[in-house]
């Protein structure tokens, strides 16, 4: 006995297809993001110096800003987010910077300053 397979109706075919391309651009998106992560973070560290950015201890020292003190992280396909937090006493500010990333280049937005209490 046999088996026959039922032909894929063309909304099916469509169906898959979409879901592959909306995968496969999700999965561009991550490895642009992950490639770039270096990037954004050097990018944010040349503005803050650039800005003088410095930080204060509790004991009135002052903290220099390193290139080690600036994080990135992916934060969606396309996406990655940049930050530094720098000592204000017992508070932090913290400076942010979101980044689009595209084949053809970089966007980015204005970087945000946080005065955490």
């Amino acid at each position: 006995m046999a088996f026959s397979r039922k032909p894929r109706s063309t909304i099916d075919t469509i169906a898959l297809v979409a879901i592959i391309a909306a995968l496969s651009i999700e999965l561009v998106g991550y490895g642009l993001a992950w490639s770039a992560t270096a990037r954004c973070a050097d990018a944010l560290y040349e503005e803050a110096s650039a800005q003088d950015v410095r930080g204060r201890t509790l004991h009135g020292d002052r903290v220099l800003l390193t290139r080690d003190a600036v994080h990135a992280q992916i934060t969606g396909p396309f996406e990655v987010t940049a930050w530094i937090s720098m000592p204000r006493d017992l508070h932090a500010t913290i400076y942010s910077k979101r980044f689009r990333i595209w084949p053809w280049g970089t966007d980015a937005q204005k970087t945000e300053v946080l005065y955490a209490v």
